[in-house]
């Protein structure tokens, strides 16, 4: 007795399954509007002046700003980062200290020019910021 009324749920239940795989791969569907993300916690947009440390890479870069921006730069990332810049580059770029997870690093480039910078502790880290008038 008790199979008679198994069955038929069991059939109910893979028809709609089926009919909502069906609905999933629609011909129609683009592959864009079927991209998804990877569930974890809602970050509020990326200003355009802001560089996320994040899986040990700066991102964006290169960042292109206007002379007198100040940049920010956010730890995503458990480790503690820095923001050093590279020999060689314009007098006055970017240095600073260590900071953690969901701290910041602001500095305003008030010189025209190209600095590329990177993470001492992680001297792989690389990042540049392109500065026009």
């Amino acid at each position: 007795m008790k199979l008679k009324i198994i069955i038929p749920l069991a059939l109910i239940a893979l028809v709609g399954v089926g009919l909502g795989l069906r609905a999933v791969t629609n011909k129609n569907t683009s592959p864009a509007a079927m991209h998804m993300t990877p569930a974890g916690p809602s970050q509020a947009p990326q200003a355009a002046n802001e560089v996320y440390i994040q899986n040990y890479k700066f991102n964006p870069s290169p960042l292109k700003v206007k002379k007198g921006t100040t940049v920010t730069w956010t730890n995503k990332d458990l480790a503690r980062h820095n923001i050093a810049v590279d020999d060689g580059q314009p007098a006055g770029g970017p240095t600073g200290p260590l900071f953690g997870q969901n701290e910041t690093f602001q500095f305003t480039f008030n010189t025209v020019g190209t600095y590329k910078y990177h993470c001492e502790p992680h001297p792989y880290m690389h990042g540049e910021v392109e500065v026009t008038e």
